[in-house]
C-alpha cells in the first residue's frame, strides 16, 4: 500500500468474502468497486482459494491485498493495559494470552499473535485488541493468492477493521453502539471514549438470503447500550450507529428507534466498509499485522515468555509494567530532578564537611548531659550546674562507696 494509489481489501468468513477494490484520495479512501460472494467455506483452503478468485476477477493480478478475517479458529481479546510502549506491552499481552488459555483453543494450530492499540490515550489504563490467528490458515492465504500474483500484505481481525471505521467516520468519540449488517456476518461493536470495548458477530439470518431477525437485532443492541451504562456510567446518551444494505436499512432502523444514525458514506455498503476498514489498519503503521514476518511483537514476546517461570516472571513483568505506567516523559523529568538533587546535595555536603567535627562532639555532649541528669535525680542533686558533669560522677563514687552491701539492711532489721 505504500506505493501506487489503488489497492485491494477484503473480508473474509466462514459464511462469505467481500472485497473491495479502492483508490486513494485527499483525506481518506473511495470505493471504486465492490463484489462479494456467499459461502459457506467449511475448510481455509476453499476460503482462502475462493478470495483469491474473486481479487482476480476484481482485476487485483499484481495488486497487493489488505484483508480482516473472522472464524477458521482466529482469536481476539480486549486488555486493559497501562500506556506504554510496545516493547514493553508485548510481553504484558503474551502473558496475558497465556492466562487466558489462547494457545490451546481447539483450530488455533500454531498460532501467529499481535495487538494493537484501540482509540487516542485517555488517561489510565490503555484499552488494546490482542489478536491470534493459525499460521496453517495464513500460509493457506499467502500461497493462494501469491499463485495469482496478488501479494498478502496485511491481515487483521474484523473488531480491528471496525476500530478503524470508528475512528474514521464518527467525530464525536463518545458512547456509541455500531452495527454493521453484512449480508454474511453482521457485526456488532460497543466503543467507550473512542475505543472498542466489546464486539461480536451476530446470527440474525437461518441462511445468506434470508432476511435478517430484526428483533434479534435490536435486543443485541439493547445489551451493548446496556453493557456501556453499567461498565462506564456515561454521562451523555449512547449513541446507535448503523451500516447496513439499502434493502434492509429502514426497516432497520425502524426497529432500533428513531435516534439511529448512519454509519458510512451513502452508497457504502457493510461489507465494502468493513474491507476499507481492513485497508485503513494497513495505511497506519500502529495496525494490527498478523503475517508471519511483519512485526509479530507478541509472537516474539510470548517465546520470552514461556521461557520465565514462576514469581520471578511475575516480578519482571511487573516492574516492567509499573515503569512504563510512569511513561517515558515523566522518567525523563524525574531524572532531571534527582540530577539537581544531587548536585545540591554535594553543594551541601562540601559546606558542611568542615563542621562536621563540632556538631558531632556537641551531639556526644548532649547525650553525656541527658545521662547525667537521670543520674541526679536518681541520687536526689537537683537540678545540674552549668559545669557539673564532673561533680556527679563524684558523687556516684562517693554514694556506692557509703552504700551497704546486698543484705545489711534485712539484717539489721532482724
Amino acid at each position: 500500500m505504500k506505493s501506487g494509489r489503488r489497492g485491494f481489501a477484503a473480508v473474509l468468513t466462514p459464511r462469505g468474502v467481500h472485497v473491495v477494490r479502492y483508490e486513494r484520495v485527499p483525506g481518506g479512501l473511495r470505493a471504486a468497486r465492490y463484489a462479494r460472494e456467499e459461502g459457506p467455506y467449511d475448510d481455509p483452503r476453499e476460503a482462502a482459494g475462493r478470495l483469491a478468485e474473486l481479487v482476480e476477477a476484481e482485476g487485483g493480478r499484481g495488486a497487493r491485498l489488505a484483508l480482516a478475517v473472522s472464524g477458521f479458529g482466529t482469536f481476539h481479546q480486549v486488555l486493559s493495559l497501562p500506556p506504554a510502549p510496545p516493547e514493553l506491552l508485548a510481553p504484558v499481552v503474551a502473558r496475558e494470552l497465556a492466562r487466558l488459555h489462547v494457545f490451546e483453543l481447539p483450530g488455533l494450530e500454531d498460532p501467529v499473535t499481535g495487538f494493537a492499540r484501540l482509540g487516542p490515550p485517555a488517561g489510565g489504563p490503555q484499552p488494546v485488541l490482542a489478536a491470534a490467528a493459525p499460521r496453517p490458515l495464513l500460509d493457506a492465504l499467502a500461497a493462494a493468492l501469491g499463485a495469482r500474483r496478488i501479494a498478502l500484505e496485511h491481515v487483521t481481525v474484523v473488531p480491528q477493521a471496525v476500530q478503524r471505521l470508528y475512528a474514521a467516520f464518527v467525530a464525536a468519540p463518545g458512547p456509541a453502539v455500531v452495527a454493521l449488517l453484512a449480508p454474511d456476518s453482521p457485526v456488532l461493536a460497543a466503543f467507550w471514549q473512542g475505543a472498542l470495548r466489546l464486539c461480536w458477530e451476530l446470527i440474525l439470518r437461518q441462511d445468506g438470503g434470508a432476511p435478517a431477525d430484526l428483533t434479534v437485532l435490536a435486543d443485541r443492541v439493547r445489551y451493548g447500550r446496556l453493557y456501556l451504562e453499567q461498565e462506564f456510567r456515561p454521562t451523555s446518551p449512547v449513541r446507535v450507529l448503523l451500516a447496513a444494505e439499502p434493502a434492509e436499512r429502514e426497516a432497520a432502523e425502524r426497529a432500533l428507534g428513531a435516534t439511529v444514525e448512519r454509519l458510512g458514506p451513502e452508497g457504502v455498503g457493510p461489507g465494502a466498509l468493513l474491507a476499507l476498514g481492513a485497508a485503513l489498519d494497513a495505511l497506519d503503521e500502529g495496525g494490527l499485522n498478523l503475517l508471519p514476518g511483519a512485526p509479530a511483537r507478541v509472537a516474539r514476546a510470548e517465546r520470552l515468555a514461556r521461557r520465565l517461570a514462576g514469581a520471578g516472571a511475575a516480578v519482571l513483568v511487573t516492574a516492567a509494567l509499573w515503569w512504563a505506567w510512569q511513561g517515558l516523559d515523566d522518567a525523563e523529568r524525574a531524572a532531571r530532578r534527582a540530577e539537581a538533587a544531587r548536585r545540591a546535595l554535594e553543594t551541601r555536603s562540601a559546606a558542611l564537611a568542615g563542621i562536621e567535627p563540632v556538631l558531632l562532639e556537641r551531639r556526644a555532649h548532649a547525650e553525656r548531659v541527658a545521662l547525667l541528669e537521670s543520674l541526679a535525680g536518681d541520687y536526689g542533686l537537683g537540678p545540674l550546674a552549668p559545669d557539673s558533669e564532673r561533680a556527679i560522677v563524684v558523687a556516684r563514687r562517693s554514694a556506692t562507696a557509703r552504700s551497704p552491701r546486698p543484705g545489711g539492711a534485712r539484717r539489721a532489721a532482724r
